[in-house]
């Protein structure tokens, strides 16, 4: 016997032998045990389901939506499980700063979004669902709509331009940006003068009811 805590109070909880048991509780843990193998199997076969190349003709292109931030994670997921997966990513240099060293990371173009490529039916739909964090679809009544190869192939070729896959943001003096990082982070900008040869722009906050001139690099402004 050993003690455990539940709902924040203790409580004494000791080993069970199967002898022990009564007929009735052995057919409730043999029912609980089936319906759980048989949920597993189902979950296998939807997930299977979903699975296909993408090269593959017969497959349909769909927007599926993830939670915001978790990108990758479902794109490592829905692969490992040979869905046909695209999550457009782009770099980002960020410069040095309290003597740390530059760093270049990798955000998703498309935030909340990934591409699949599944057969067209509810049990690929269920079946990424259940693979990889999908939450839901773009379309209609639960159905997801159809994008054509056409667009995507104009989408990929759209994400390996220079502008897309640095994400330094494209500025002109009088936009609206939002500061993302830095002691004014999230604070409202309006860019007053833009200097691309050193990736930095002057920037008015307005901190507290004063309105404040500053210069930030490109890569804190979020337009």
């Amino acid at each position: 016997m050993h003690n455990s805590t539940f709902k924040g109070r203790r409580v004494s909880v000791r080993t069970v032998n199967p002898g022990e048991l009564t007929g009735a509780q052995r057919a409730r843990i043999d029912d609980e045990t089936r319906r759980r193998g048989l949920e597993a199997d189902s979950a296998e076969r939807l997930m299977k389901a979903a699975c296909g190349r993408m090269d593959d003709d017969r497959l349909e292109w769909v927007i599926a939506r993830v939670p915001v931030g978790q990108e990758r994670i479902a794109f490592d997921e829905l692969k490992a499980r040979s869905i046909a997966v695209w999550c457009p990513m782009a770099s980002e240099r960020r410069s040095p700063k309290r003597g740390r060293p530059a760093v270049t990371v990798e955000r998703p173009i498309f935030t909340g979004y990934v591409f699949l490529r599944l057969p067209d039916c509810a049990e690929a739909w269920i079946g990424a669902g259940i693979a990889g964090r999908v939450v839901g679809y773009l379309g209609v009544d639960g159905v997801p709509a159809k994008i054509s190869p056409r667009v995507i192939n104009t989408l990929m070729i759209k994400v390996k331009s220079p502008e897309v896959a640095s994400m330094v943001p494209r500025v002109r003096v009088g936009m609206e940006a939002i500061v993302r990082d830095g002691p004014f982070v999230d604070f409202n900008a309006k860019i007053k003068r833009v200097m691309r040869g050193h990736g930095r722009a002057e920037v008015e906050v307005n901190i507290f009811g004063r309105v404040v001139p500053i210069e930030l690099e490109l890569d804190q402004l979020r337009i």
